[in-house]
């Protein structure tokens, strides 16, 4: 057993968590545990999900947790101080340096940086989670989580209708990415299925405001993240896919209003999108810049019932031999910590449903312990301030194992 406490800030726990790790449990009671930890150590008060949680305390990164990682900014380089194209600044704090970025104090950049994206996937585990069950309670849960992911929103009308912060320290900020955004719009069109009518107004009012934010600045960010300007007609981090991250929110958004401009626009980035379907795998690792995203759109689009569904298909076949690929080389690990979620892919979309491939997706499961959700850097390098992380717990990895945990549980799997 690893027993830690939670953290008694608002909307967490204060009783004790523990982690079961095999062999000494059963599936349901790993699932029960990592819920646990979700819900009780890493909501905000907001009742978004932070992004890091340290794992000996189960709080929030704080500026202490980062002072200890880089104890004395004056003997770091310049490059240990850049993040993106931005530079961080320090001030000293009863003997302790404290980071900014653009003003905004680096513990709260970290506490929040993905946490949009994080919130709505736990949207969505909760989503599969009642479908499960019928569990009214989870559903209330879910309601929750909603009214936080709303609140993002109602933050970013403060800077544009349709506009979606990063969320630093619960501020409209100047910072926002289209990545996180994905999962936001994906939890949301799960929940609309199940939301009473009230919150099924509201998701529609989110998700339109959402779409035609895209369309009036033809798919770039009116802002800068920290200096990087982001064009998805054009950037070069995604040739060929970008639209991927736009087409499951312009297909909700089609047949929930049914409006045909939307459908419109669907075809019209439908055209842009290619595939490359036939190519070596590898390439999404040296053409793509973050391979790890690509599965969980395609995912979304076979759900959805998206069409042209063998294009879909064919793309998520090619993504997963990536992912492969890059495990089997040592390539990023930072991308692996995604396996378990691709190979439910795999499993759900493209392999036979054999007994073999059911059970390697939930030894997968079994087999994870409170190292397999840490944070690992990704290969682009490390900024030193930042390398409190390696002893961070990445929400993303416990709430994408439960999301596939349910959809295993709706299916029959476990």
């Amino acid at each position: 057993m690893i027993n830690t406490q939670t953290s008694a800030e608002k909307g967490g726990s204060s009783d004790s968590f523990e982690l079961p790790l095999p062999p000494k449990c059963n599936i349901d009671d790993k699932a029960s545990a990592i819920d646990t930890l979700v819900w009780n150590s890493c909501r905000s008060p907001e009742n978004l999900i932070y992004t890091f949680v340290m794992k000996d305390s189960l709080h929030r990164v704080t500026q202490d947790d980062i002072a200890e990682a880089a104890p004395d900014p004056d003997k770091l380089a310049e490059k240990d101080l850049m993040f993106s194209n931005e530079k961080m600044s320090v001030r000293w704090e009863n003997n302790k340096p404290q980071y900014f970025m653009q003003g905004i104090p680096l513990e709260d950049v970290e506490a929040y940086e993905d946490s949009q994206g994080i919130t709505g996937g736990y949207l969505s585990a909760l989503c599969f989670h009642y479908q499960a069950t019928l569990d009214i309670g989870i559903l209330a849960r879910a309601h929750v989580v909603f009214e936080a992911l709303y609140s993002i929103y109602e933050l970013g009308c403060q800077e544009q209708k349709g506009w979606l912060p990063k969320p630093y320290g619960f501020k409209c900020t100047k910072q926002g990415s289209m990545d996180n955004q994905c999962e936001y719009y994906q939890g949301l069109i799960r929940y609309y299925r199940y939301a009473p009518a009230a919150d099924k107004r509201m998701i529609q009012r989110v998700l339109v405001d959402e779409m035609d934010y895209w369309i009036r600045n033809r798919y770039k960010m009116h802002l800068s993240y920290f200096g990087q300007w982001v064009d998805y007609t054009t950037e070069k981090f995604y040739p060929g896919h970008w639209p991927l991250l736009f087409l499951p929110l312009c297909d909700a958004v089609w047949k929930i209003t049914g409006e045909k401009k939307y459908r419109k626009e669907y075809e019209w980035l439908l055209g842009r999108t290619e595939i490359n379907a036939g190519k070596d795998p590898r390439y999404l690792l040296t053409k793509i810049g973050a391979p790890h995203r690509w599965y969980y759109e395609f995912g979304a689009l076979l759900e959805q019932g998206a069409e042209p569904r063998n294009m879909w298909l064919q793309g998520l076949k090619y993504q997963i031999e990536a992912s492969k690929f890059a495990e089997m080389k040592g390539i990023n690990p930072f991308y692996n910590k995604f396996s378990i979620h691709a190979r439910y892919h795999e499993y759900t979309w493209l392999l036979p449903r054999r007994e073999e491939n059911r059970v390697d997706i939930e030894n997968r499961l079994m087999f994870t312990g409170i190292e397999d959700l840490l944070y690992v850097f990704p290969d682009y390098g490390e900024t030193k301030p930042l390398s409190y992380c390696t002893k961070a717990i990445y929400a993303n990895n416990p709430v994408k194992w439960l999301e596939t945990y349910w959809k295993g549980r709706v299916m029959g799997n476990w």
